[in-house]
């Protein structure tokens, strides 16, 4: 199951919709698995549109806003096999994303001062 997102089961009697099998989709990060019946004989195009129609819709957002942050994220975070970043591996510096821009200054305590203030 470490390699296999999706598995298939089979040899399970036909019900009235002629579907035979079990397709297992398992969420790699979060272990949490969607049973979804198929027909054997189903090709590549009605799977995709049966866990479009059966697991996006649960989550109820567009993955695709989420996709650039997903990569900035992956592509900056250390990797061990690496010993560092994609990002660097491959340009061989660091990633130079707008929020890394800001330079740190002195630190001051200004909530103490407002909370006073407010009351």
């Amino acid at each position: 199951m470490k390699k296999e997102i999706t598995k298939f089961v089979s040899g399970l009697p036909t019900n009235t919709s002629m579907k035979n099998v079990v397709w297992i989709i398992v969420d790699q990060l979060t272990k949490s698995a969607h049973f979804v019946a198929v027909q054997r004989n189903y090709l590549l195009e009605k799977l995709m549109e049966l866990y479009i129609s059966k697991i996006v819709r649960l989550h109820c957002i567009s993955f695709s806003i989420y996709l650039p942050l997903t990569e900035l994220a992956y592509n900056n975070s250390y990797h061990a096999n690496l010993g560092m970043p994609p990002f660097k591996a491959l340009y061989g510096r660091k990633c130079r994303s707008s929020i890394c821009w800001m330079k740190l200054g002195e630190k001051n305590l200004v909530g103490l001062n407002l909370v006073c203030e407010t009351k």
